[in-house]
């Protein structure tokens, strides 16, 4: 929650801010690591990567783009 955060800081308080130098507007004060999801995403992305890659080294090119053709 946004107001939960800003709690920590008092008025006059020095902090480092983080911005977006492209697009200043986009700004935090604190820098998170990805969440769980992020993970999540990327180790289905590599499974189904290597998953096409066997297939396409076993011979079954066909199938795989039956799949999303």
């Amino acid at each position: 929650d946004r107001s939960t955060g800003i709690q920590r800081y008092n008025p006059g308080d020095q902090v480092t801010v983080y911005y977006n130098p492209q697009n200043p507007s986009v700004a935090v004060l604190e820098k998170k690591k990805p969440g769980f999801f992020v993970f999540v995403v990327l180790i289905f992305g590599i499974v189904f990567l290597l998953a096409s890659i066997g297939r396409l080294f076993a011979g079954n090119a066909t199938a795989l783009f039956t799949v999303f053709f």
